[in-house]
């Protein structure tokens, strides 16, 4: 189990940059997706560029980014904006991946980890719901673990589900007809 935390923590599952001075690596940070850009393309690279090297002043350097990478990775890599006047930002990740319901209502519970840019644990919880559905057990786990984070001071969250309801709930631009007292 240790060395499975340590690969993971190496690889950057549980960490997430927002890009500012450019001065995470290019290819073993995670600042793309969820992963690093050398696990995206499945190769290991000795290099160990900043990202701000693939710059070129205020916009991204697309003959660099075109000679180096993918052409769907280009495009999905000149998309994401920097602000050069500020530091890259580490973004702490809520893992709201289990909240369940035995039937649906049924006996329920919920539960979520949040990790820091190093990938170490600084919050978790669990808690039995009790007759619940699968919708509001899942919806619990992201209201809980962004109740939680607010009270830790954590202004930037990555939130990771496996739930597409609660994503579209959430991405819903719609007012809802009924309403979940959590």
């Amino acid at each position: 189990m240790e060395k499975d935390v340590r690969d993971q923590t190496r690889s950057g599952n549980f960490m997430f940059w927002a890009l500012g001075e450019g001065n995470v690596c290019f290819w073993h940070d995670c600042w793309v997706a969820d992963k690093p850009l050398e696990a995206i393309m499945d190769r290991q690279y000795q290099t160990h560029e900043s990202v701000h090297y693939y710059w070129n002043e205020d916009h991204w350097d697309m003959d660099k980014l075109f000679r180096t990478l993918p052409f769907n990775l280009v495009h999905k890599v000149a998309s994401i904006p920097f602000d050069r006047g500020r530091p890259d930002k580490a973004c702490w990740r809520l893992n709201a991946s289990d909240g369940a319901a035995k039937a649906n209502p049924g006996i329920a519970g919920a539960g979520c980890i949040i990790r820091d840019h190093t990938g170490s644990l600084r919050a978790a919880f669990y808690e039995f719901l009790g007759e619940q559905t699968n919708v509001y057990a899942e919806l619990f786990v992201a209201y809980r673990g962004l109740d939680i984070a607010l009270e830790m001071g954590i202004s930037r969250l990555w939130i990771e589900t496996d739930a597409s309801a609660i994503i579209s709930i959430i991405n819903s631009t719609t007012q809802a007809t009924g309403s979940i007292n959590i």
